[in-house]
């Protein structure tokens, strides 16, 4: 495992934000507090890193990171929701409030302790986008780039792109219910132009 990384497990990988089951108690406590026909905490943290070549040179790359959390408070028609990417106790707290204040009334209900429930692994993988340096990929890409001008002389122009994500998610209900999921996701594409007999044109894949 790396730094980054403490555990792949969605159910536990929220833990090294502070993340537990009692904070998670604590903050759909103050969601709750006037009453809630439904709600949830929805965490979500996502790593991503593009890659674009064209004209022989890498023109573009990008990395980033996105976290946070939603707070949804359902009270019969009204739906009170807020999200800050602050994970500390405190932000949470003051989030969870401004969704109960927004779907308030109806009578409370305390939540209780939460029970993992079992999800497939729909994405089963040998290694991780995030754990690949960007300095790994740019080779793979400049491949596809001499890959496409052998394929045919007339070929004058090609842009290659490589874009990929890591998204954890992690969804606590005030019933005890806990849900995570992993959902690695990836994208390539490959643009020629041609030139024959003074005709230009131009195509790609995906």
């Amino acid at each position: 495992m790396n730094s980054t990384h403490p555990t792949r497990d969605p159910l536990r990988f929220f833990e090294q934000f502070g993340i537990t089951p009692e904070v998670t108690r604590q903050v759909l406590s103050v969601a709750t507090r006037y009453g809630a026909d439904d709600s949830d905490l929805y965490f979500e943290y996502s790593s991503s890193t593009s890659v674009v070549l064209s004209d022989r040179k890498v023109n573009r790359a990008h990395t980033g990171i996105d976290l946070g959390v939603g707070i949804r408070v359902v009270i019969g028609d009204s739906v009170g929701y807020a999200y800050t990417e602050d994970l500390s106790l405190a932000a949470m707290l003051r989030v969870a409030a401004i969704a109960s204040e927004i779907a308030r009334g109806g009578k409370s209900h305390a939540p209780i302790a939460g029970t993992p429930g079992k999800t497939p692994n729909f994405y089963p993988v040998d290694k991780h986008w995030s754990e690949i340096a960007l300095s790994d990929r740019i080779p793979l890409v400049r491949k596809w780039e001499a890959q496409a001008f052998e394929r045919d002389e007339r070929i004058t122009k090609v842009q290659v792109s490589l874009a990929d994500a890591d998204k954890y998610v992690l969804i606590v209900k005030p019933d005890g219910r806990t849900f995570g999921d992993y959902r690695p996701m990836t994208r390539a594409m490959v643009g020629v132009s041609c030139e024959a007999d003074g005709k230009q044109e131009s195509g790609g894949y995906n």
